[in-house]
């Protein structure tokens, strides 16, 4: 709140102190649904305001020292809204690449996906391995479990190389994504956001894993 009232003044801190309390009632389901609403208000925003706000919510998620799922979702959602409404000229247009030379970032992210998916190191490689069977990214990768303290640190670029990939490529690999999460036969909310803000990411329209839910 301290933040907020330097960036924004007093009077928008007490605004969001005020919502804390509902916000909490939440469901966890609910959180980046309810953010997308907001986006194309945010859009209209004033430039320094929005510059100013993606510097704030970067305070915020770094504040306690880790960085949630939640979190670093919703920053990254929030950066890229933000930087194709001031530059739209930046907003990516259709890639060419393929997925074989995106292969390291496919490996990293699917890993991360299988990870916050499961409760154990096996049952994510289980989830990790159903996912890339299907992808033509050569000799079988071998799951490596993100460092939990690190696990976001560089996704930010990786998703920028997966968004030059082809159309293509992407359905495949959104197919990739689906099939690691699927693979328990159950969505948790860590899988939900992570997919949603690789679908805001590649410019993609949600999977109807999530779009039914939405």
């Amino acid at each position: 709140l301290q933040s907020i009232a330097e960036a924004f003044g007093a009077p928008r801190a007490q605004g969001a102190a005020a919502l804390t309390a509902p916000l909490t009632h939440l469901q966890p389901a609910q959180r980046l649904p309810l953010a997308a609403i907001a986006m194309p208000s945010l859009r209209r925003q004033p430039r320094a305001t929005l510059i100013q706000l993606v510097r704030v919510v970067e305070t915020l998620i770094q504040a306690d020292g880790q960085v949630a799922v939640f979190e670093w979702c919703l920053g990254r959602v929030l950066s890229q809204t933000i930087v194709e409404a001031l530059a739209p000229a930046q907003a990516a247009a259709p890639g060419r690449g393929k997925l074989a030379d995106a292969r390291n970032e496919i490996v990293r992210l699917l890993a991360v996906v299988a990870a916050f998916g499961q409760d154990d190191t096996p049952s994510a490689r289980r989830a990790f391995l159903a996912g890339t069977q299907n992808l033509p990214l050569g000799p079988a990768p071998t799951y490596q479990p993100p460092d939990p303290a690190h696990w976001s640190e560089g996704l930010g670029t990786v998703l920028r190389k997966l968004d030059g990939l082809e159309p293509p490529a992407k359905a495949l690999l959104l197919e990739g994504l689906v099939a690691t999460v699927a693979a328990d036969g159950k969505t948790t909310v860590e899988e939900a956001e992570l997919l949603r803000a690789v679908c805001a990411a590649l410019h993609c329209p949600l999977p109807p894993l999530l779009a039914e839910a939405a």
